[in-house]
């Protein structure tokens, strides 16, 4: 959900961490994360900002995996630097709707953020109209599917992203996703800073494509 900041800047509240305290059109820097997550939740402690890192970890990780699973080229996937993302080749691998609508909230569900209410949901859709998008992921996705579907009218495009939701989750329950997850996130952490041929070595013993291949069409089946 978009709101005025104190300097009357537009705020995403998409639901996920990484970008609840993102100012609408910049990027989510880490350390403000941390110190404005630690701020409200009233915690001074080190363990707090440790379990920040870790998710944001997941969440750049739940990203790269999909990526790879659409054979993305990956160049790079930092925590680090202050700017938490994922840099792919968007033009290689798999493009169409389905493929980049997976990667986009790839990045809630690895970090076990609930799907956005449907009132957030609604307010980016009518972002992406207006052509009054921020960068967040949500607001990314929606301008990705509105583009994408500019005949479709609204309450269909967010039940579709649902959908889009539950896919994903359904691929991050699978033991080959979720190992995935845990051993990107592991090593991102502790280095913060992966670059393509690692990444690309750690996911490689895992089979993303035999969960991936049980996925029904989301948006080319509308």
């Amino acid at each position: 959900m978009a709101g005025a900041g104190k300097d009357g800047r537009m705020t995403c509240r998409c639901a996920s961490l990484k970008f609840d305290f993102a100012p609408h059109r910049e990027r989510a820097a880490d350390s403000v994360i941390v110190t404005q997550y630690r701020a409200t939740a009233g915690e001074t402690d080190h363990e707090k900002a440790a379990s920040i890192h870790t998710r944001l970890s997941k969440h750049e990780s739940g990203h790269a995996i999909t990526a790879i699973a659409f054979n993305k080229t990956i160049h790079h996937l930092t925590i680090g630097a202050g700017q938490p993302h994922l840099c792919f080749d968007l033009l290689s691998g798999e493009a169409t709707v389905d493929a980049l609508a997976l990667i986009n909230v790839a990045g809630y569900v690895a970090e076990g953020s609930p799907a956005p209410s449907w009132g957030d949901m609604r307010a980016a859709l009518h972002r992406a109209r207006e052509k009054n998008k921020g960068i967040c992921d949500l607001c990314k996705l929606f301008d990705l599917v509105v583009s994408a579907c500019p005949d479709r009218d609204g309450r269909e495009i967010i039940n579709t992203v649902y959908d889009t939701f539950d896919a994903a989750a359904a691929l991050f329950q699978s033991p080959e996703w979720s190992g995935a997850l845990d051993a990107l996130s592991a090593e991102l952490e502790a280095k913060t800073l992966l670059r393509g041929v690692d990444i690309a070595a750690i996911v490689s013993v895992f089979n993303l494509a035999a969960p991936l291949a049980t996925i029904k069409p989301i948006w080319t089946s509308k």
